[in-house]
């Protein structure tokens, strides 16, 4: 295959630039790829458009210039299994093809209260991002085929003087830059580390080891492609004595003898702060009262559990007691 065939099976013009080259790839690639595309052909036209497109990626959309030694309008490019499963992974980004990479895994602490009714937090954390100063690792610098004009003399196979051209430089795509030695900010690796801040968000009713998976947010892995991050929630204990059971908040109410015989009005704390709640007279140990709206929505409570306590010195109220005790019945 030549690079007027390569064109022709994309439906590009001869000197299509890069961006061009690559959106028509993925048009016929989604077009004829065989989980797509049933008819009998499909495969065939799918490996000759793979193969049409890495000649393009690797050479350029143009025909060999005047003075190229080695030219792709004279070269085949290979279609293995791999390069086609790679080139497919770039077009459809699925987990069918993509490359997954190990996930950055990472802890974070939420309140209690924020676990019940659901709320938002700035994470900040370590990973690596494309490099921005390079390409692949390589730095930039001026191309050395067209001296940094991005402009070259073409023909269209034997060159003659009468049908040169003057297109863009198919060694760097058009602009003037290629890649020269390796890059000084990331040493190569065409990736750096940076201190990123998101903001992630806790649905209500979110529970202890719950794991959460952002996708994209990991480390870069290659062409524009990231790993994903991974948070695993911890619920800090409540610091009001506040428990989960079911969707109910569960908390213990203390009242002195005096209070549950007489009645009272507390202060108490709830997921929301603080509530008023009034205790009726006579109201007696291990009585529950519930609260709606103040637990896990939408039907969630918060459950109040009296615990009466009794005064250390019960002398006087057991003289009391026994002083208006009532008489026996009488048995005659």
């Amino acid at each position: 295959m030549n690079t007027h065939e390569a064109c022709a099976l994309l439906g590009v013009p001869i000197g299509a630039s890069d961006v061009d080259v690559k959106a028509a790839f993925k048009k016929k690639a989604i077009e004829y790829h065989p989980d797509r595309n049933k008819s009998p052909d499909a495969e065939t036209k799918f490996k000759e458009i793979n193969e049409a497109f890495q000649l393009l990626e690797k050479f350029g959309a143009n025909p060999p210039a005047v003075g190229d030694v080695r030219s792709p309008f004279y070269n085949t490019a290979d279609h293995l299994a791999d390069e086609i499963k790679r080139q497919m992974d770039e077009v459809f980004y699925t987990g069918k093809f993509r490359r997954v990479g190990p996930p950055i895994v990472i802890n974070v602490e939420i309140p209690f209260e924020m676990s019940i009714v659901g709320g938002k937090k700035e994470i900040s954390y370590n990973h690596l991002v494309k490099c921005h100063m390079c390409t692949d690792g390589k730095a930039k610098g001026p191309c050395q085929k067209c001296n940094g004009t991005g402009r070259r003399r073409y023909g269209s196979g034997t060159v003659t003087p009468t049908d040169n051209r003057e297109l863009p430089c198919n060694a760097c795509v058009g602009t003037g830059v290629s890649k020269t030695g390796i890059c000084g900010s990331c040493m190569g690796t065409s990736k750096r580390q940076i201190v990123d801040t998101i903001l992630v968000r806790f649905q209500p009713g979110i529970h202890n080891g719950t794991i959460l998976t952002l996708n994209g947010k990991g480390n870069y892995s290659y062409k524009d492609f990231y790993d994903d991050l991974i948070i695993e929630v911890a619920i800090q204990p409540s610091k009001n004595g506040l428990t989960l059971n079911g969707d109910d908040v569960i908390s213990t109410v203390e009242l002195s003898l005096l209070e549950a015989l007489q009645g009272t009005k507390k202060n108490l704390q709830t997921i929301k702060g603080e509530k008023v709640l009034e205790f009726k007279p006579k109201v007696r140990n291990g009585d529950r009262i519930r609260v709606s709206g103040f637990g896990i929505p939408p039907n969630g409570a918060h459950i109040f559990v009296i615990s009466i306590t009794y005064p250390e010195d019960v002398s006087e109220l057991i003289a009391v007691l026994e002083k208006n005790k009532p008489p026996p019945p009488d048995t005659d």
